[in-house]
């Protein structure tokens, strides 16, 4: 079915695009469904005989159109269906770019590719939330660029530990710190580092940014680097017996915070007032939750150090990032 294969081929796009598949990154995710709902409401674009669903409103029992499934599902509106999911436009012109390449290579004919396209587009309005593209009232996801720039803030392609003075790469940095190196290099061996990698950015995006990730419930189609070892693991159990020390853990926010601060440097640095308070901000939150008394807590447990844990800031600790 040309329609089905090109969903798949869709599919296999999607969740391999960091661009936008943080929003289809999480174990909550129906693949079955979505798969279904798509194939019917691409169906409902073009007239096909008999097809009840197109994307502009909820429709009730619909059948299963992948062998093996007997399922009926709820397909809803796309206004429903992304309702408060923070999408900017940027996001959906890469689902859409996606789409049009899936139609290309499973080889859909011209006519029926705009006929699909023209159906659509009037529906993108309620997939796309108008706040996400302003400056002023997008997320701090958003605000950041999203997945690809938190990847790139983690361990972006140019990082070297050699050259990580300037460049804003996390893991570069840690690895770079003989204090730290350590702690991170075994995880770095094992997999060049994709788990921890994947593991911060979604507990940054979801918990910190307010991306769509929620930090331990990843869908492994899209995460396929936690898949061999499970879930992300809370604080607690991530750092158990290592010994992590308050200096440690200091250093550790220290290369956070300028690995950060590089980041954003070019709107630091900007003549755009609005969003340069705006970074400010946000880095001094995301700043804050990663240098908190219970991000201390949780980390610290070293048996001959002060693990008090006070929140690492200015007021308190004149070293402080």
């Amino acid at each position: 079915m040309l329609v089905r294969d090109t969903v798949d081929n869709f599919i296999g796009r999607a969740i391999g695009n960091p661009i936008y598949n943080g929003w289809f990154s999480n174990g909550s995710l129906n693949a079955a469904k979505l798969k279904t709902c798509l194939v019917h409401q691409v169906l409902g674009a073009v007239a096909f005989p008999g097809a009840d669903y197109n994307g502009t409103a909820d429709v009730t029992g619909l059948q299963a159109l992948y062998p093996g499934d007997t399922a009926t599902y709820i397909c809803r509106s796309m206004a429903n269906a992304h309702t408060g999911l923070k999408i900017p436009t940027t996001a959906n012109n890469a689902l859409v770019a996606d789409l049009i390449e899936a139609m290309d290579e499973e080889a859909v004919p011209a006519e029926v590719q705009t006929a699909i396209t023209t159906a659509l587009g009037p529906q993108f309005a309620d997939i796309i939330d108008e706040a996400e593209d302003a400056t002023a009232t997008n997320s701090a996801y958003n605000f950041l660029g999203g997945k690809p720039t938190l990847l790139r803030l983690l361990n972006g392609n140019d990082c070297d530990p050699a050259t990580a003075g300037d460049q804003p790469c996390f893991i570069a940095r840690v690895l770079a710190d003989a204090t730290l190196a350590s702690f991170f290099s075994a995880a770095v061996t094992r997999d060049g580092g994709a788990r921890l990698v994947g593991c911060l950015q979604r507990q940054i995006a979801g918990d910190i940014a307010g991306g769509p990730d929620d930090y331990d419930n990843a869908n492994f189609l899209a995460e396929p680097a936690l898949q061999a070892l499970g879930q992300c693991k809370d604080m607690v159990a991530a750092h158990a017996g290592l010994g992590i020390t308050d200096a440690q853990f200091e250093a550790l926010d220290v290369h956070a915070a300028t690995a950060l601060t590089l980041l954003l440097g070019p709107v630091l640095n900007g003549s755009d007032a609005a969003a340069t308070t705006k970074a400010q901000a946000i880095s001094a939150a995301v700043v804050a939750a990663l240098t908190g008394t219970q991000m201390c807590l949780d980390i610290v447990e070293a048996a001959d150090e002060d693990a008090a844990c006070v929140a690492f800031d200015p007021d308190n600790n004149p070293d402080s990032p």
